[in-house]
């Protein structure tokens, strides 16, 4: 697992909450392991098109600007699929109709 997901705060991992299997589900995504890290690295809460600009930059390792058609793409992938997972499992708070993440108590 990268160091960034082994980092204690206030004493237990911030994923230590989850099942292994649910820890697993989580992690197998690298777009998933991309948005812990942004919602960790920033301020909270984000817009989603913020967190799928952020997603695209560090995805192709860009530091500028990235295309809107990449942005629109990855927002939909991350409002349909890897949000409402995350969200299920406790990781982060998706409010859909604000279209608003920010970080649950875990971290």
């Amino acid at each position: 697992m990268p160091e960034s997901f082994n980092g204690l705060r206030d004493g237990r991992s911030p994923l230590a909450e989850l099942t292994d299997k649910q820890r697993h589900d989580l992690l197998a995504s690298t777009r998933r392991r991309l948005v812990i890290d942004i919602l960790r690295d920033g301020s909270a809460p984000i817009n989603l098109t913020e967190l799928a600009a952020e997603t695209v930059r560090r995805e192709q390792d860009r530091m500028g600007a990235v295309e809107q058609e990449q942005i629109d793409r990855i927002a939909v992938e991350l409002h349909h699929s890897h949000l409402p997972k995350m969200d299920d499992m406790g990781v982060l708070v998706y409010d859909s109709d604000a279209s608003r993440v920010e970080r649950s108590n875990l971290y």
